[in-house]
C-alpha cells in the first residue's frame, strides 16, 4: 500500500509540474500574440494562435522532459537548470525562425511572436522555479 501511495504522490507531483509548465508556456505564447496585436488579437489570428499553442507548447515540454527538466526536486533551482531551460527555448526559437523561410511559414508564428515568446517563456519558468525556491526557504 505504501509503494502505491508513493507512486501516486510522484505522479501527482509530476503532473503538477508539467501542468504548471504548460500553463506558463501557453501564457507566454498568448502574451506574445497579445503584444503583437496591442491586446486586440484579430479573430482570424486567434484560431491560428490556439492551434500553435496546442502544437508548440507540447513540443517544448517534450524537449524539456527529454533533457530531464522534471527529474529531481524543483525547489533546488540553480544556474545549470537555468542554462538548460534557456538553451532548450533558444534552440527551439531558432528552429522556428529557420522554418519561417520554408513553405510552412504560414503555420509558424511571426518573428516578433517567436522572439517575444522566447523571452516570456524564460521569464515565466524562471519566476515559477525561483518562487518555489523562495517558498521552500532554500536560497543558499
Amino acid at each position: 500500500m505504501e509503494v502505491h501511495l508513493g507512486f501516486m504522490k510522484k505522479l501527482f507531483t509530476l503532473t503538477l509540474k508539467v501542468g504548471t509548465y504548460f500553463f506558463c508556456l501557453a501564457a507566454s505564447l498568448f502574451l506574445a500574440y497579445a503584444l503583437k496585436y496591442a491586446f486586440s488579437i484579430p479573430v482570424c489570428v486567434q484560431e491560428i494562435m490556439w492551434q500553435q499553442i496546442g502544437i508548440l507548447v507540447p513540443i517544448k515540454l517534450l524537449l524539456l522532459i527529454t533533457l530531464g527538466e522534471f527529474k529531481g526536486i524543483f525547489a533546488y533551482f540553480r544556474l545549470p537548470d537555468l542554462v538548460k531551460i534557456v538553451s532548450v527555448f533558444s534552440v527551439f526559437a531558432f528552429a522556428l525562425l529557420l522554418l519561417r523561410f520554408t513553405e510552412y511559414q504560414t503555420v509558424i508564428p511571426t518573428r516578433e511572436v517567436i522572439l517575444s515568446d522566447l523571452l516570456f517563456s524564460i521569464l515565466f519558468i524562471l519566476f515559477f522555479r525561483t518562487s518555489l525556491r523562495i517558498i521552500n526557504g532554500r536560497l543558499d
